[in-house]
């Protein structure tokens, strides 16, 4: 648990909770079956350890969930990608996915990029809930 003013965190549990929870949400809802376990934290200890000059050691590479997009984009010319953050989101910071969008080689006519009122769960605020929800409706059509 992290130290924080002399006593752990106790919000330090709830990733380990959410990602339980997503395990069995994918399993028993969706039907979704694959060897992987769900990676709610990163393998890198901290941001001095990350090293935005060399590939294999800056945030990204230890999730892949982007490899597949470019090769979509090859097969589908109607996909498009679209990425949410929350403006005070300290895991998925606003710099991060744009730096990432920027970087990925990916069609920037396909690819939006949304920014929202709130943290890394933006959509435990409804008034943000419902931004997502309205952005992601408009997105599907």
């Amino acid at each position: 648990m992290t130290e924080k003013g002399g006593g752990a965190d106790p919000a330090d549990v709830l990733p380990e909770a959410i990602a339980k929870f997503f395990q069995t949400y994918l399993r028993d809802t969706l039907k979704v079956t694959h060897a992987e376990t769900y990676r709610y934290a990163s393998p890198i200890p901290s941001l001095d350890a990350w090293s935005w000059d060399a590939p294999n050691l800056w945030p990204f590479p230890d999730f892949p969930y982007y490899e597949g997009i470019p090769k979509m984009m090859r097969l589908n010319p109607s996909f498009k990608l679209m990425i949410g953050n929350g403006y005070y989101d300290t895991m998925t910071t606003l710099g991060g996915a744009d730096l990432f969008a920027i970087q990925s080689g990916w069609d920037p006519a396909r690819v939006s990029l949304h920014f929202y009122d709130g943290g890394h769960m933006g959509y435990s605020v409804d008034a943000t809930a419902r931004k997502i929800g309205d952005d992601i409706r408009a997105f599907v059509r």
